[in-house]
């Protein structure tokens, strides 16, 4: 049920953010193709109910691994990491670099609301 939401609001996220930054989603959207756990991104830790995610990703039956996760502010990334035993390589400073590196399938974007459209303009050109 977890993959299946997911899934169809991350496709649900990628139309319309191709539609905000003014181009066409590239191939569509995507699913996962792998096996395993759905590969995601976390873009940002401001709101708290990306809590929910990071209890969801650390459970052992977990349908999502989480690859990456991008916010400038590195206490408050370290704080939740040592709560949810976030390894801390999973940390990025830089956005473009993190999806670059780590070529995630989806991402949640947990970033204030005026930072959603940055978010959206890094990622929707690379598919994700």
């Amino acid at each position: 049920m977890l993959r299946w939401l997911t899934v169809a609001l991350t496709a649900c996220g990628l139309l319309y953010a191709a539609t905000i930054a003014g181009q066409p989603a590239r191939d569509g959207p995507r699913v996962s193709t792998s096996q395993g756990p759905l590969r995601i991104a976390v873009i940002g830790l401001v709101h708290g109910h990306v809590e929910g995610l990071l209890w969801r990703a650390s459970q052992p039956d977990a349908e999502l691994k989480i690859v990456g996760v991008y916010e400038p502010d590195r206490a408050l990334f370290d704080r939740l990491a040592a709560k949810y035993t976030l390894d801390p390589s999973l940390y990025y400073a830089d956005l473009p670099a993190m999806l670059e590196s780590t070529k995630p399938e989806c991402a949640s974007v947990m970033t204030s609301i005026k930072d959603h459209l940055p978010a959206v303009q890094a990622a929707a050109p690379r598919g994700v």
